[in-house]
């Protein structure tokens, strides 16, 4: 490119054409300083373009300006600048007319609305994810052991065409009827799209088995799908998602929520949930702020 800019007269490339080497330099500079200031702003790739066009026919030598784009790529932060791995948090909410506090502790390792800096986008990693809730009549419960959640949400275009998966197993209150403690294993494929930069629109279908005193049988066999929107700024992720679960005795648990994660260090965020749910006796609604401390 430098080649052929360079064969035209010194005139004409000061007159139409920006230098490629400034623009590469003055963009790699801003870069950097904002990057030595540890911000989470994605670096963005800049162009040089220049238009194609035929001068004068009468003249004996056609001039031409080419026609092209050089983009810089995005540099990743390295993972040992990410938050640390282990969560304890502190939360507050309402749910069936009922305020309660939860307690909640996080073995490994990262969510989908985690602070994605230093992870995969679309990641999710989590064990012994453990939550205890008190109410405000006094009354206190495990309300949740997750011992185990992989979500891989792997975006699809023109060239590659993966498959997004997810598994998880664990006891958790689930509102199936009678909000009774269920022991549950789900697993399921589906497929992930980029529509919009900053963004990843997914879906998948889901298998379940769970034991609760909720559920006919011993042992429950369903079938579920879930849709869902992740929105990555500089103000931290969103996550708008529906999640349904269809069990075969006719009992079934529907959920839609929204949840953001305001990242206020490296190791601190703000997170705020608001979600309804439906299942075959009734249908209430869910919020709840949290405090998250990575260590």
């Amino acid at each position: 490119l430098l080649r052929l800019l360079n064969s035209y007269p010194a005139a004409q490339q000061n007159n139409e054409i920006r230098s490629v080497d400034s623009i590469i330099c003055e963009s790699l500079t801003q870069d950097y300083c904002s990057s030595s200031r540890r911000s989470n702003r994605r670096i963005a790739s800049y162009a040089t373009v220049a238009t194609t066009q035929k001068t004068d026919k009468k003249t004996s030598q056609d001039s031409y300006i080419i026609e092209s784009s050089l983009l810089i790529p995005a540099v990743p932060v390295h993972p040992d600048a990410g938050h640390d791995s282990h969560l304890a948090s502190l939360a507050v909410g309402y749910e069936r007319d009922q305020l309660f506090t939860d307690f909640i502790y996080r073995q490994n390792y990262h969510d989908l609305l985690d602070n994605p800096a230093g992870y995969f986008s679309g990641a999710k990693i989590n064990f012994f994810d453990t939550r205890l809730r008190l109410f405000e009549n006094g009354d206190f419960r495990l309300q949740k052991l997750e011992l185990l959640n992989i979500t891989s949400i792997s975006p699809r275009n023109l060239f590659f065409k993966p498959i997004s998966w997810r598994i998880s197993t664990g006891l958790e209150h689930q509102n199936n009827l009678n909000d009774k403690l269920t022991v549950y294993a789900m697993g399921g494929v589906g497929l992930s799209y980029q529509f919009f930069e900053n963004s990843l629109s997914y879906n998948f279908v889901n298998a379940i088995v769970a034991h609760s005193s909720d559920l006919s049988d011993f042992i429950e066999p369903g079938l579920g799908v879930t849709v869902g929107q992740l929105f990555y700024s500089d103000f931290g992720t969103s996550k708008l998602e529906f999640d349904s679960r269809n069990y075969l005795d006719g009992n079934y648990h529907f959920q839609l929520g929204l949840e953001h994660n305001f990242n206020l260090s490296t190791n601190q965020a703000v997170r705020v949930l608001v979600k309804q749910q439906w299942n075959r006796k009734e249908s209430f609604n869910h919020a709840q702020v949290s405090y998250r401390f990575y260590f």
